[in-house]
C-alpha cells in the first residue's frame, strides 16, 4: 500500500494529438516575453535559444522555437505535460478516495483510559491510527456492522454500537462529536441500501 494518497490516476496527460506541434508562425512562443524559468525541463535544447512558455494556457505544451529544433535532431524532452483536473466536475472519483472525515479523536481502551488517534472515516468503515504521520491502523470497523449511533455530549464523548462492540470515542467538543456522527449516518444511508441488494 503507497503511503501517498495521490495516484497517478489523480494526474492529467494530454495525449500527443491534444499536444500542439511546433507548426507557429515567426512570432511564436520564441519570441514571447518572459525566459523559460526552468531550464531543466529543456535540457535537450540548451544549445539553442531560451524556450518561453504561455503561461495562461495550462493545456498547451512548452514548445521550443521552429529553428532550433531544425538545428539539432535531439530527441523530445522527456517531462510530462500535467495540469490539475477537477475531477468533480468532471464527475470523477474523488482523489481521496472519498474520505468522509479526517481528525483526532480520543478512544476509551478496556481499562477507562482515553487514547488520542488519527480518524478516518471513508463511506465503508471507520479507521484509527496511531497518529496522521506513521499511519499504523490500530482499528478497521466496518459500518456494515454498525448497529446504532449514541448521541453526542456536552464533553465530546460518542459512541458507535457494532455488532458484538460498543467503540467508545471523544473528540475535541461535542460540535466536533455531533459533525463527526452526521458523517457516520451520512454514510451509513448511503451502506444500507447496498446492504439490502
Amino acid at each position: 500500500k503507497s503511503r501517498n494518497w495521490i495516484s497517478e490516476d489523480d494526474f492529467y496527460r494530454p495525449t500527443q494529438e491534444q499536444a500542439p506541434e511546433s507548426t507557429t508562425d515567426g512570432s511564436g512562443a520564441g519570441s514571447r516575453g518572459t525566459p523559460e524559468s526552468r531550464p531543466a525541463l529543456h535540457r535537450h535544447f540548451s544549445q539553442g535559444p531560451r524556450k518561453s512558455c504561455s503561461l495562461g494556457a495550462l493545456d498547451k505544451a512548452c514548445v521550443p522555437s521552429p529553428g532550433s529544433r531544425k538545428a539539432r535532431a535531439a530527441p523530445a524532452p522527456e517531462h510530462k505535460n500535467f495540469r490539475v483536473v477537477h475531477r468533480r466536475q468532471m464527475g470523477l472519483s474523488n482523489p481521496f478516495r472519498g474520505l468522509m472525515k479526517l481528525g483526532t479523536v480520543a478512544r476509551r481502551g478496556a481499562m477507562g483510559i482515553w487514547k488520542e488517534f488519527f480518524c478516518e472515516l471513508s463511506p465503508l468503515e471507520l479507521r484509527l491510527y496511531l497518529s496522521d504521520e506513521e499511519r499504523t491502523c490500530v482499528e478497521s470497523c466496518s459500518l456494515l456492522r454498525c448497529e446504532a449511533v449514541g448521541p453526542a455530549h456536552s464533553d465530546g464523548r460518542f459512541e458507535l454500537v457494532f455488532s458484538g462492540k460498543k467503540l467508545a470515542l471523544r473528540a475535541s467538543s461535542q460540535d466536533e462529536a455531533e459533525d463527526w456522527l452526521d458523517r457516520v449516518r451520512e454514510a451509513l444511508q448511503k451502506v444500507r441500501p447496498q446492504q439490502e441488494d
